[in-house]
């Protein structure tokens, strides 16, 4: 509202000056007079004036016109320049949707229309890098992310491209030197401290990794429960080791560690549990799988309390499964080792029932195997609904299992690191999906994975 004001105010200041000197010039008009080249020209202070207004005006208009033909070759060069760079960002453009789609060949030849129109750009290097990787070319995408790496505004990328193909040809310590500038350069980057604690946890630099999740917890990248189970899973690592190399009182003061700190993961409670069992603290053992199991339901726990008691009969085995699952008695895991067990000690109608209940909360193949079993222990006689049983079960959902969250391939047991992907406290027990792509660390891009 102010800034409309004050261009009136000026506009109408202007018009009341040009006013005023209208008035002037006709009240006193005045006298000039010119002499050139003998010739006297005789005129009033008005015309004089509007004379020399419009000779500057001309001359403004001239000069005007001479500059613009003058600057006609800039403008043009602009403009063509302009155009290739508009080219140019949409053949980068291209080329990135191509790495995208897998057109590796079409990238590489994109990556070269960028340069030849916008050589500026930095970020094509970018895409040439990629290209070239993606391609098998890696001393070429090596000399790219090489070159990145030295320009300021692609210095991180490259580097990340740097580390990432270090990663793939197993070159540890450059591995290292590079994640060590990239942590100079960013210093609170959650990907440098990742692949810091994974290099570490891969040479079994097992108190270097504990170091780094303390720094993730700290710079507030990850919760304290998430610190402490990576903590667990560091000092399980740790008791691994322990346990090829014979030393067993290292064995168990990291295993004892790992489980205090996660007692929820099933192998870590079943290890440690082995080990008091083999030295004949058996009562101990069980207070092991009787706490992992309240704090997360796996069908291992019932396994290894079974194997306590070799000698027990499958009744006296049914009652320990009863006593483990008291703390989750409708859990999915407590109905299944229920129905296994009551099915083993030969009482068909709690295995049914316990199977029935499992089917309202999760059907799954195991649900479907279990009643098969149950019809042909009780009707040896009548295999027909057995048969039936069996049939669904090639058409029912799978049942759990161990499932990498990162490449989503199914194991047969629980791993710290996934052998697939090699992702840290990725292996969970979930159900797996119908299909997932598994996508190996060589075959996963650099910088755009």
């Amino acid at each position: 509202m102010m800034v409309h004001f004050l261009r009136g105010f000026i506009f109408f200041l202007k018009l009341t000056i040009l006013v005023v000197l209208g008035v002037l010039l006709s009240q006193h008009p005045g006298e000039a007079h010119l002499t050139w080249f003998g010739y006297r020209i005789d005129m009033s202070m008005g015309i004089m004036l509007a004379g020399v207004l419009f000779g500057f005006a001309t001359i403004l208009l001239i000069a005007g016109a001479w500059r613009s033909l003058w600057r006609l070759p800039i403008i043009w060069a602009e403009r063509r320049n302009a155009r290739r760079i508009r080219k140019g960002q949409a053949a980068l453009l291209e080329g990135l949707s191509a790495i995208a789609a897998g057109e590796f060949q079409e990238a590489r030849r994109l990556a070269k229309r960028a340069i030849t129109l916008n050589a500026q750009q930095p970020l094509n290097l970018l895409l040439s890098a990629q290209s070239a990787y993606m391609s098998g070319r890696f001393e070429e995408s090596n000399a790219h992310f090489l070159q990145m790496s030295k320009n300021s505004e692609t210095a991180f990328l490259g580097l990340r491209g740097l580390i990432l193909q270090a990663h793939h040809t197993n070159n540890w310590e450059q591995m290292r030197q590079l994640l060590q500038e990239a942590m100079t350069m960013r210093p609170k980057s959650p990907w440098v401290l990742q692949q810091l604690l994974e290099l570490d946890l891969r040479l079994s630099a097992f108190d270097k990794a504990s170091m780094i999740v303390e720094q993730m917890q700290l710079r507030q990248l990850i919760t304290k429960p998430e610190s402490r189970r990576r903590q667990a899973l560091i000092h399980w690592m740790k008791a691994e080791a322990a346990e090829i190399a014979g030393d067993e009182g290292l064995f168990v003061q990291t295993a004892a560690s790992a489980h205090y700190e996660a007692p929820e993961i099933s192998t870590i409670a079943v290890g440690l549990a082995k080990y008091y069992h083999k030295i004949g603290k058996t009562s101990k053992a069980q207070k092991i799988l009787m706490s992992g199991y309240a704090h997360c339901p796996h069908p291992d726990f019932s396994a290894q309390l079974l194997a306590l008691n070799p000698e027990g009969n499958t009744l006296d085995h049914y009652r320990e499964v009863e006593k483990l699952v008291e703390g989750a008695p409708n859990h999915p895991e407590s109905l299944y080792i229920l129905a296994k067990a009551a099915l083993a000690a030969k009482l068909w109608g709690q295995s049914r029932h316990y199977l029935t209940l499992l089917k309202s909360i999760q059907y799954t193949q195991r649900v479907c195997r279990g009643l098969a079993e149950v019809e042909e222990a009780e009707k040896p006689h009548q295999a027909n609904q057995a048969h039936e049983w069996l049939e669904k079960a090639t058409t029912a959902p799978a049942d759990p299992t161990w499932v990498c969250g990162s490449c989503h391939i199914t194991l047969p047991i629980w791993h710290p690191i996934c052998p697939s992907c090699e992702g840290f406290d990725q292996v969970s027990w979930q159900t797996p999906g119908a299909s997932y792509p598994n996508t190996s660390p060589k075959e996963a891009m650099p910088l755009l994975g």
